[in-house]
């Protein structure tokens, strides 16, 4: 297609009928898109023409003809206009600039320019795609720092995608960042943070070749403003050193302590430690020898300080394979001394090996023999059924485990072996016999020697053993293989039940000959039966009679009600006579002692009260709650008994028993219910006297309620009831006409609103967020009022009132409409509420980044903390040494932390040398540079031999003195 390129003086003379043509630009690599409309001769263009530009190509999508020439209405021919731009990569559409009522260009497709909106500020577009617009997306950069010295830092780095790609490069002057891996954020990502927020995560020390995490560990911000900002810790050993800053700040870790073990080929081995340089060994080293080999297990770094000679090494126990035992080595054990020799192979100390001192080491040159000993735990097996065991110290070489030994009495058996260890503590062949068992009575007896004298038997290695037992009347003697056996005398304990034919019944346990009676018997009589419901082998000593009985509870069929007898319960005795039909004890039955027992003979009939759980339900809706100890057949559950203002409901009955520990009929009213007001409260007599109510049996019952003002009293079957006062907590929020808005909350009369109520004033409205109900009693004065936190809609800022959150209390005036605070603006305080008629306007102040760019070629860099107003990210000043860049800007808040206009000039690029060098003021001083606002910044850097004055917008640059 042809393209229009008239001028206005050449459409003045150009008659020719005019169309509106529409078109779209479509770029080929980025795939950004827009387009408008455009002024021609309808001759011009066809319906679906094209126009291929190097970045894209113009697609004709439209015609409206005119019928005339448009000039002389002020529309030239080429006149393009841009209506819309879209974002390849997001699919955005983006807010032009000049939109389409303003003119893009006057030489027709090819030579328009408009911007569009970005979060970095307008960017141009346009000219047949020469310049695009892209959306800056939110990136997380991976990336290393590689220092000059071998060290190296990785990390993570929050920016914008047009700041770095993969694979690029970042020199310092003590090495260079390098970008690993880019991962684009969702704007709503929750790891999101600011932009040049930096994290570090490990760190890599040359000296000793081993990694270290950070002390964040990259759980924290480490920099805010980009690399070069990070700055965070590493152990080194003995203490956190700083590391970061662009390779400024390193770690130096020089000696390693090396845990180490010897494994020799005969099967034993040693181990022990090895302070020395770090470059030395590294954790998995193995060193062979002639005799075996040395295992590096783990390597620790010490730090830069030779506490002991590089190669000092401490042989702390040794292994011998035969005996299976770990030894502490004499020098580092007792002496607590270093080995002698330096560097493995050189090792040498001495260990004891049960009777006297071997020397070990020099890469098992010299190796250990010990002696041992073991504890055998044995058991003989008499022919007669009965049986003995024990344990015995002797030489690990006399018997193994599940060794048999026979005697003419019987066996024994070895059970098991324990490897003591090389020290003879007791007479080789000691032998403990600790306990018997009699086949006869089936009993377990303690030996007297090993129970009570804690002594070795007389004799020396099995078959000379010998202790003694008790057989219930006397001593007799057991061992010698079984030569020697004991036959014991035995009790049991026999728990029992009587069981009544009235349905009565009751229990307890007699001591007795473990032959009278067996589990399961039953023994009958006239007035029901006895039967042994399990026995217990007690032993060989009488402690009580023979026949010793203990009745402990009876059961009575009439309450269903089990009570503990007397005798046992409280005298903690036995009942009188022994064996079974001769039992007898008392139990109480409501108002004195029955006597119990005798096989039946001796029966109770009890009296029984209850515990009665009931509820009054008034007509009104009120209800109240409580409970009744009463005679057990004076109600029923479910039972309701009906008064002139209500009902009684028996919600449930606990049979308690037959003592009559409070007076029949004593009542218990607990709390209340007021419909009204929907809260349960408690009754004054039960919660705070803990007593009964006045009255007793229902219907006489009476209490007393706090209503918010005062006592009701309540009860009576209904008869008195009480009206409670209510208050609530209101959640409000003032949402004033100007954007600001303030937020709180209000104890009043529960009332008084809802939520979702409005209430509007001449300054906006209140609005009821919430509302919860508190109870009856007015803590603080109805109406009170708390003026929390305030918006202001100009900076976009939350903050707290003073008198909420400094002084804690209320704000002055009570009720919607006179609340009153304030807040701080930034540099004073401004009173804020009184339904909006008191409101504030803070002062806001941002952090902006910004770059000198000297027409040289050199640049710097550096912050302002100024007033919010006085920049705009993209800003451009120029001076006559070149020109500030605004790159960015950070709102801070109200707080004027520092003075206006206060400048830090952190680094500076010398064109000559490419190099950029840390300024003297910020990376040394720390401190702001002197002069206030953009072109009286000035601070210093070093040029190679002396320090050159940089900044003032240029007048100051400096000259490095390159070195070869």
């Amino acid at each position: 297609m042809s393209q229009s390129g008239t001028t206005a003086s050449q459409a003045s003379a150009d008659l020719l009928p005019d169309s509106l043509f529409a078109w779209v630009f479509e770029a080929t690599a980025t795939g950004n898109a827009w387009g408008g409309w455009l002024v021609a001769d309808s001759q011009d263009y066809a319906l679906g023409a094209t126009l291929v530009t190097a970045f894209g190509r113009y697609t004709i999508t439209g015609e409206e003809e005119r019928g005339l020439d448009l000039s002389a209405l002020g529309l030239v021919e080429g006149d393009v206009r841009v209506e819309w731009y879209r974002d390849g990569a997001t699919g955005q559409f983006l807010i032009t600039r000049a939109g389409s009522g303003a003119s893009a260009g006057l030489g027709g497709l090819g030579s328009e320019v408009d911007a569009v909106w970005t979060s970095s500020g307008w960017m141009p577009f346009g000219r047949g795609g020469a310049e695009q617009a892209s959306v800056p997306t939110d990136m997380r950069f991976s990336w290393i720092f590689e220092a000059d010295s071998g060290d190296r830092l990785w990390g993570t780095l929050l920016g914008s995608s047009l700041e770095y790609g993969v694979g690029d490069t970042l020199r310092t002057a003590f090495g260079r960042y390098r970008i690993l891996s880019e991962e684009a954020l969702a704007p709503g990502d929750p790891t999101l943070g600011a932009r040049g927020e930096v994290r570090t995560t490990r760190y890599f020390d040359a000296g000793t070749r081993s990694e270290y995490a950070t002390r964040s560990e990259g759980g924290a911000p480490s920099g805010g403003a980009g690399l070069g900002s990070e700055l965070d810790q590493v152990w080194n050993g003995f203490g956190w050193v700083w590391v970061g800053q662009g390779g400024a700040q390193q770690a130096d870790i020089q000696f390693s302590v090396y845990e180490w073990v010897f494994e020799a080929n005969s099967g034993d081995r040693y181990e022990g430690s090895m302070f020395a340089n770090a470059l030395r060994h590294q954790a998995g080293d193995i060193i062979a020898t002639g005799f075996g080999r040395y295992v590096i297990l783990s390597e620790s770094a010490y730090g830069a300080v030779e506490v002991v000679p590089d190669g000092t090494l401490y042989l702390k126990r040794y292994f011998d394979a035969g005996s299976a035992t770990w030894l502490d080595s004499h020098g580092f054990s007792a002496l607590r001394a270093p080995s002698t020799g330096r560097f493995l192979g050189n090792e040498e100390d001495q260990v004891w090996d049960g009777d006297n001192f071997d020397r070990v080491g020099r890469g098992g040159a010299w190796q250990a023999d010990i002696e041992r000993y073991s504890v055998y735990i044995w058991r003989f097996e008499a022919d007669s059924g009965d049986r003995y065991e024990g344990s015995m110290f002797a030489s690990s070489a006399l018997h193994a485990k599940g060794d048999v030994i026979t005697t003419a009495f019987g066996r024994y058996v070895i059970e098991d072996e324990f490897v003591y260890g090389t020290a003879e503590v007791v007479p080789d062949g000691t032998l403990y016999l600790k306990r018997y068992f009699d086949a006869g009575s089936a009993t377990w007896i303690d030996s007297y020697g090993y129970s009570v004298l804690r002594a070795p038997s007389t004799g020396r290695f099995l078959g000379n053993e010998e202790d003694r037992v008790w057989d219930g009347d006397g001593f007799d003697r057991v061992g010698r293989g079984g030569a020697w056996q004991a036959d014991v005398e035995g009790y049991s304990v026999y728990i029992w039940r009587f069981e009544a034919n009235s349905g009565d019944r009751y229990d307890g346990s007699m001591f007795a000959n473990a032959i009278l009676h067996e589990k399961g018997d039953v023994i009958t009589n006239g007035f029901g039966r006895y039967v042994i419901e399990d026995e217990y082998f007690y032993g060989t000593a009488e402690v009580v009679p023979d026949g010793t009985l203990y009745l402990k509870r009876y059961f009575d069929a009439a309450t269903g009600s089990w009570t503990d007898s007397y005798g046992y319960s409280v005298l903690r005795a036995p009942s009188t006579g022994r064996f079974l039909g001769n039992e007898e004890d008392r139990i109480w039955d409501g108002d004195g002692f029955d006597r119990i027992g005798r096989g039946g003979a001796l029966q109770s009939d009890l009296e029984g009260f209850s515990v009665y759980i009931w509820r009054f339900e008034a007509d009104s809706g009120d209800r109240y709650d409580g409970s009744m100890f009463a005679n057990a057949t004076l109600h029923a559950k479910g039972d309701v008994i009906t008064t002139g203002f209500g009902r009684y409901v028996i919600e449930d009955e606990y049979f308690y028993g037959a003592a009559e520990v409070v007076p029949d009929g004593t009542l218990y009213l607990k709390r209340y219910f007021d419909a009204a007001t929907g809260s349960w409260t408690d009754s004054y007599g039960y919660s705070v006297l803990r007593g009964p109510s006045t009255g007793r049996f229902l219907g006489n019952e009476e209490d007393r309620v706090w209503d918010g003002d005062g006592f009701d009293s309540i009860g009576r079957g209904g008869a008195l009831q009480s009206d409670f006062e209510g208050f609530s907590v209101f959640i409000w929020r003032f949402e004033a006409d100007s954007g600001d808005r303030y937020e709180g909350s209000m104890f009043a009369n529960a009332a008084r609103h809802e939520r979702g109520d409005t209430v509007t004033t001449a300054f906006g409205r209140y609005v009821i967020e919430d509302e919860y109900f508190y109870g009856a009693a007015e803590v603080v004065p109805d109406g009170t009022l708390y003026l929390k936190r305030y918006f202001d809609a100009g900076t976009s800022t939350w903050v707290e009132s003073y008198g909420y959150s400094v002084l804690r209390g209320p704000s002055t005036g009570r009720f919607l409409g006179n609340e009153e605070d304030r807040v701080w603006d930034g540099d004073t305080f401004d009173n804020i509420g009184r339904g909006g008629a008191l409101q504030s306007d803070f002062e806001g102040f941002s952090v902006f980044i910004w770059r000198f760019e000297a027409d040289s070629g050199d640049r710097y860099e550096g912050s302002m903390f100024a007033n919010a107003a006085l920049h705009d990210r993209d800003d451009i000043i120029t001076t006559a040494f070149g020109r500030y860049v605004i790159e960015d800007e950070y709102f801070y808040g109200t707080a004027a932390i520092v003075p206006d206009g206060t400048l830090y000039l952190k680094r500076y690029f010398d064109a000559g040398t490419s190099t950029w060098m840390d300024s003297y003021g910020y990376s040394v001083l720390r401190g702001p540079s002197t002069g206030r606002f953009l072109g009286n910044e000035e601070d210093r850097v070093w040029d190679g031999d002396s320090f050159d004055r940089i900044g003032r917008g240029g007048v100051w640059q400096a000259d490095i003195e390159p070195f070869g």
